[in-house]
């Protein structure tokens, strides 16, 4: 995630031409993030525990199954959930995780036409979102438009962990 940032700063940066003390700040950062991964210890900065081992293994089991029903024919499936899904998925999933992209759609660092047109042509077999995702407003944010895309251009086939939605036939 701190190379999202860097990688976000940067991008911003260049094209602001900012004074040359906020790019040596930039580097500090960048100095200290290699300094703290290289002396952490493990369990500093590890998120598993052995009593959750058998709960993630319950959640994957579980949408495990309700992805199998679907057999996706082209095995691309498009991940609008979260980053924990993917690592099931791995060579299945288009998107690793929404919550960067969702930054830089939103702060216009990159569009997110491309996204939606792969919506439009269909790409994926599969697209999956959270209960909480559901289009209740109106369009704020360019990440909005494309969840919005998905209840246009897609139905929803099933409902368990998480919404399963599939394109629509076309006519």
């Amino acid at each position: 995630m701190s190379l999202f940032w860097l990688v976000f700063l940067t991008k911003r940066i260049y094209s602001a031409k900012t004074s040359t003390f906020f790019l040596v700040l930039l580097g500090l950062l960048s100095i200290s993030l290699v300094v703290e991964f290289a002396f952490a210890k493990r369990p500093d900065y590890s998120f598993t525990k052995s009593e959750n081992d058998l709960g993630m293994v319950r959640y994957s089991d579980q949408v495990k199954r309700e992805i199998r029903d679907f057999r996706p024919g082209n095995r691309k499936i498009l991940n609008l959930v979260c980053s924990q899904f993917i690592f099931e998925f791995q060579q299945d999933a288009v998107m690793n995780d929404l919550y960067p992209y969702k930054i830089l759609w939103n702060s216009g660092v990159l569009s997110v036409k491309p996204m939606l047109n792969k919506i439009k042509e269909r790409y994926s077999d599969l697209i999956v979102l959270r209960e909480d995702q559901y289009p209740n407003r109106e369009v704020e944010r360019p990440s909005d438009s494309l969840i919005q895309s998905v209840f246009v251009y897609c139905r929803l086939n099933k409902v368990g962990r998480y919404f399963y939605f599939t394109p629509r036939p076309t006519s």
